[in-house]
């Protein structure tokens, strides 16, 4: 495999590559040399070497947009969709939505940016999303589909179907939906090759395809999208029987197709690198949140048996070259080794803080006056602390509480959901605008309280002279929390309940102060 070179004009490097080697088969595996190469469409000879469709067909399977457009007016399912006008984006009539950057990938000067599908399960979410991760760019808003996702992939020659394999996700990753680390192959739908076909068929398509659909319960099915290139879960067509990397090099080089191959029903193939994370975020999930792609832990764990049926194969694994399986186990030990050192550090830096927490605690009690200066910390200012500020202030009368953060711009408000929150909560936050906390502050502040293991660490780095006077705002709870999570990123549930535990921790500051909450 050739490494593209930074900073050099893509179609040049890859015409330079093609004479000097006279390639059989060109294959863009990511979507980067895919976008590069669509500059090369107008040279014959090379394009055949590559077994793509056209440039227009390619554009419009790469722009979700475009793809939902032409699904439609060719009758195939789509979920009700919108173009969104980033200065005029009025919110949905019901939850959740799905936010679709038009291009998964794209060009931007030198540099692809990546940008992600979002699930907005509130107005909050929403907001939050088109302003910030999704921020500038052209996106579709699509009404959440529940249900499973079926691959049908297909290979085609000047408009017609040759083959076709349809595939299963069993495991999705991330758990909100994303690409399969464990599938399975299955009878090709009628209806859903039906209408993949009718896609494909109708863009004179050329090459590979994998065309995703997702099915409910109730065998409805929708268009989710076009990849037009080789897809992730490839070695489960090649293992099952379908090798469509030969059938592109026989197009590539004018050689007959043979029929369409027999492939094994109900075989299945693992990712066991990206199955490893599965695993892991499948056992800590919460089971019944309804957007999350969970199996039962128990059978996930005996899936692994499969292989002793000879009913599952490892996408990196090949008795013929078993130095790839030996990276790819490498890769896995390295990242386990990694994930344990995590937990241990993190364990350890809990025990820590809880202890500094208990000393800092004695000292408070021993104490014959209460701490005149109260700062309390988080990373942007803009939740957490000034919520946790304005309580305090209200409850603590005569002290001086003020609150900061660490991120370098300042007069940011707080967001709408914060403020209607806390306004819920009793306090006032609609005048806060953050500030980056100054060395001098944290040197008068008699009791610096953090909201999370970041913000100690960062404050550890800028005054380590404070840290004796530091500790953690969740400890002060009945239920002590080390870490309480930055509701700036939450789903509208989680975050009403990291401003919950801020309250009931604030409460829990106030007794240990001696003074009464009510």
């Amino acid at each position: 495999m050739v490494q593209l070179p930074v900073g050099r004009d893509f179609a040049a490097w890859i015409r330079e590559l093609d004479r000097a080697a006279d390639y059989d088969l060109i294959i863009p595996a990511t979507e980067i040399s895919l976008l590069g190469i669509l500059e090369l469409a107008d040279s014959p000879e090379f394009w055949r070497k590559t077994a793509l469709p056209s440039r227009s067909a390619l554009e419009i399977a790469l722009d979700k947009q475009k793809t939902w457009e032409h699904a439609r007016a060719l009758g195939v399912p789509v979920p009700p969709s919108e173009l969104l006008n980033p200065e005029m984006a009025s919110p949905p009539s019901r939850f959740p939505v799905v936010l679709k950057p038009l291009y998964s990938r794209k060009m931007e000067g030198e540099s692809l940016q990546a940008r992600q599908v979002i699930i907005a399960s509130n107005k909050e979410d929403r907001d939050r999303a088109l302003t910030h991760e999704l921020a500038g760019v052209p996106v579709q808003q699509q009404e959440y589909v529940a249900g499973f996702g079926v691959g049908i992939e297909l290979l085609f020659e000047k408009g017609q179907r040759r083959w076709a394999f349809a595939h299963e996700r069993v495991h999705e990753y991330p758990l909100t939906g994303g690409g399969s680390s464990y599938r399975k192959s299955i009878a090709p739908p009628k209806d859903l090759v039906s209408a993949a076909d009718a896609l494909l068929s109708s863009l004179n398509w050329h090459g590979i395809a994998m065309v995703e659909f997702k099915m409910n319960a109730g065998d409805d099915f929708y268009l989710m999208e076009i990849n037009p290139r080789l897809w992730g879960s490839l070695a489960l067509a090649v293992d099952a029987g379908v090798d469509f990397p030969v059938g592109l090099l026989l197009l590539a080089t004018n050689q007959p197709l043979p029929p369409q191959p027999s492939f094994k029903i109900g075989y299945f193939a693992r990712n066991i690198p990206r199955d490893v994370k599965w695993q892991l975020a499948n056992f800590r999930a919460d089971h019944g949140n309804p957007f999350l792609l969970t199996r039962h832990r128990v059978l996930s764990l005996l899936e692994l048996l499969r292989p002793l049926w000879g009913r599952e194969s490892w996408d990196h694994f090949d008795w013929h070259d078993l130095g790839v399986t030996r990276a790819m186990l490498a890769e896995v030990a390295r990242e386990a080794t990694a994930t344990t050192r995590r937990i241990v550090r993190q364990r350890i830096e809990a025990w820590q803080a809880r202890r500094r927490h208990r000393a800092l605690l004695r000292r408070l009690r021993r104490a014959k006056t209460l701490p005149r200066k109260i700062l309390f910390l988080c990373y942007g200012n803009i939740c957490r602390s000034p919520v946790a500020e304005r309580l305090a202030a209200s409850r603590l009368p005569g002290l001086d509480i003020t609150s900061a953060g660490f991120h370098a711009i300042d007069k940011r408000p707080c967001s709408g959901f914060i403020q209607d929150m806390s306004a819920g909560l009793g306090i006032n936050v609609v005048d806060h605008r953050s500030r980056q906390v100054r060395a001098e502050e944290l040197d008068a502040a008699d009791l610096i309280l953090v909201m999370d293991m970041q913000n100690f660490m960062q404050l550890k780095q800028i005054s380590p002279d404070a840290v004796r006077r530091t500790t953690f705002l969740g400890l002060f709870s009945k239920h002590p929390i080390l870490n309480l999570r930055d509701p700036y990123e939450l789903p509208e549930r989680e975050a009403v309940q990291t401003l919950t535990q801020i309250a009931a921790s604030v409460d829990g500051l106030c007794r240990v102060l001696g003074v009464a909450t009510g």
